[in-house]
């Protein structure tokens, strides 16, 4: 296999960016298929100088970014359980993970950073960041 590919969730990226240093548009994509990528520029803002922040603190070149879910098209919103008008669906929400950084310290991180500014939600397994005026932050256990 090529050095510059990681198998994710079983699905095979390449992890030179395309949009920043750690982003590409497949990784916005959504996981239906369907074809739909939008990665809105505030969030793909946002999401890389969270990278940057991690790889500096662990004095690293460059975080493994682990990309849950991003874009999300309504039929696959729906399906796995996502709220109507969900930001998925409008390319202005994520749930990431950034290897050897533990969730709540990344979302700690975010709140701290975005405090009053952002969507920031905290789940097992992945933190959630909305690029929207309505922000708030929340945990959920599941």
């Amino acid at each position: 296999m090529d050095s510059n590919v990681k198998t994710i969730s079983r699905k095979v990226v390449n992890i030179m960016g395309d949009l920043t240093k750690n982003l590409s548009r497949k990784e916005c994509a959504c996981q239906c298929g369907c074809g739909l990528d939008t990665a809105d520029f505030e969030l793909v803002k946002v999401i890389q100088e969270t990278c940057d922040h991690f790889a500096e603190l662990l004095k690293i070149d460059k975080v493994f970014l682990q990309i849950n879910s991003w874009s999300r098209c309504a039929k696959h919103n729906k399906s796995v359980g996502g709220v109507p008008m969900s930001l998925h669906t409008l390319g202005k929400a994520a749930d990431i993970r950034i290897k050897d950084v533990p969730d709540k310290v990344l979302y700690d991180y975010l709140v701290t950073k975005y405090s009053n500014k952002y969507e920031i939600g905290l789940y097992i397994g992945r933190v959630h960041v909305g690029v929207t005026p309505r922000y708030h932050h929340y945990y959920v256990n599941k």
